[in-house]
């Protein structure tokens, strides 16, 4: 009966063993897909360098230039916290190294501006997509519900939608023909935790920094005046955003 209770034991132990082995995640040829969101915090965002260039072929253009040039050395600007939902697929090439692609539906990102006359909220706003590839190093071993994890990685970001609130007269006279942002390629430093509920299902929680910036162009017709031609006027500055990301997601494992 001894011999047969220890017996009992022995293999309980061995199932219990081989169950904890293979009952969590993130191990070579793994598949996880995550779906969940992000909260998306500019870090010190600015705009810089502003400046504006147009005709100045007679005393009116000359005038308008100065003019521009006086205001915008004036102008700030800062990006508004906003938040996306996001999805992504993670790879794992070994039990501690893998790759996770991650995109995201376009964010509404909105820029307050400032002046000597006071602060502009939403005085221009853009759709901005995100996607990025993030080499990770997964820390732990694969029975372990707990990984965390350090990551680098690639991000492009791209604008579109580009508006200027022109019910604003300040901004109306640097945008009422229109606005646009650059896309960018931009480094991404990540870091997190996966906690893994069983052998498919996890949630991850991360953040990222990206030193994101672009190059904002305004363009503004200027009316004739006289006999004085008008004519179309372009100001350009570089807006740093350096957002900081912070994600929290949910996955199934293949």
């Amino acid at each position: 009966m001894g011999i047969n209770k220890n017996l009992t034991l022995a293999a309980l132990s061995v199932a219990a063993a081989s169950v904890s082995s293979g009952a969590f995640a993130q191990k070579a040829g793994d598949v996880t897909i995550y779906v969940g969101g992000a909260y998306i915090m500019p870090s010190g965002s600015n705009v810089s360098g502003l400046s504006t260039d147009g005709p100045a072929n007679n005393p009116y253009q000359t005038n308008v230039l100065r003019q521009y040039n006086a205001q915008v050395s004036k102008v700030g600007a800062k990006v508004d916290n906003s938040a996306a939902f996001i999805a992504s697929l993670f790879y794992m090439f070994t039990d501690n190294i893998g790759a996770e692609l991650t995109l995201g539906a376009p964010v509404l990102m909105k820029v307050t501006t400032t002046d000597p006359a006071g602060s502009y909220s939403n005085a221009a706003n853009a759709r901005a997509a995100f996607p990025s590839v993030v080499a990770k190093w997964v820390f732990n071993n694969p029975g372990d519900a707990w990984r965390p994890y350090l990551g680098v990685g690639l991000n492009y970001t791209y604008f579109n939608n580009v508006t200027a609130n022109t019910d604003y007269p300040n901004v109306n006279s640097l945008a009422n023909a229109g606005a646009s942002l650059s896309s960018s390629w931009n480094p991404v430093l990540n870091g997190g935790v996966i906690y893994n509920f069983d052998e498919h299902w996890s949630i991850n929680a991360g953040v990222s920094w990206v030193p994101l910036s672009s190059t904002a162009t305004f363009s503004s017709n200027v009316p004739r005046v006289g006999p004085y031609a008008g004519g179309t006027y372009t100001t350009t500055g570089k807006l740093n955003i350096n957002p900081f990301d912070i994600t929290l997601k949910i996955g199934y494992r293949f």
